[in-house]
């Protein structure tokens, strides 16, 4: 399985996802969090969720160990097909496996 993609805002500082929503949910956090394993999990660097439509910043903390363990769970969980599963299938496998 091939994932391509990148939050929106990657400095050496911070990897920032910007949402236009009525309110985020676990599954921005989710994305985000696979953003940062394809990074490479760099530790040092902080993760934020931004909310446009309401103004909200929120700090997404996750060690290393956990996002890796995230990944092999999305991935042992998802079939490639033709259309690949939406952010709120992704969690769902996620969370059966915790």
């Amino acid at each position: 399985m091939q994932v391509i993609g990148s939050a929106d805002i990657v400095t050496k500082t911070a990897l920032v996802e910007v949402k236009c929503v009525s309110e985020l949910k676990d599954e921005h956090a989710l994305q985000l969090i696979l953003y940062w394993a394809g990074r490479g999990c760099d530790e040092s660097v902080p993760l934020f969720l931004y909310n446009v439509l309401t103004d909200e910043l929120v700090q997404v903390i996750v060690t290393g160990d956990d996002a890796r363990a995230i990944v092999d769970i999305v991935t042992a969980n998802c079939v490639a097909a033709s259309k690949g599963p939406s952010e709120s299938q992704i969690l769902s496998l996620a969370l059966e496996d915790e």
